[in-house]
């Protein structure tokens, strides 16, 4: 496809003993569940640098917080990244 590279990603994470569980220096995490899956492209501008776009959408929380800070207002949700990466 010359210089643009097309890239699907599913990730799944899901924790349901019901069990908390503490990490030094963190605290303590409770059951947590997410799916996502992201469509992206990156076009290769230069030899040296590169833009990327990627849409993630993020779903199946059931109540838990994910892999987010906080529990989300909505069980699902989508997050756009833009970036150019640059070498020197």
């Amino acid at each position: 496809l010359g210089r643009w590279l097309p890239l699907v990603t599913y990730g799944a994470v899901d924790t349901s003993d019901r069990a908390a569980r503490t990490f030094p220096g963190y605290g303590t995490v409770s059951d947590e569940q997410q799916r996502s899956i992201s469509y992206g492209v990156r076009y290769d501008a230069t030899s040296h640098v590169s833009v990327k776009a990627e849409l993630t959408q993020i779903y199946g929380l059931d109540g838990t917080a994910g892999l987010f800070n906080g529990t989300p207002q909505q069980s699902s949700g989508e997050l756009l990244r833009l970036s150019v990466d640059a070498m020197f």
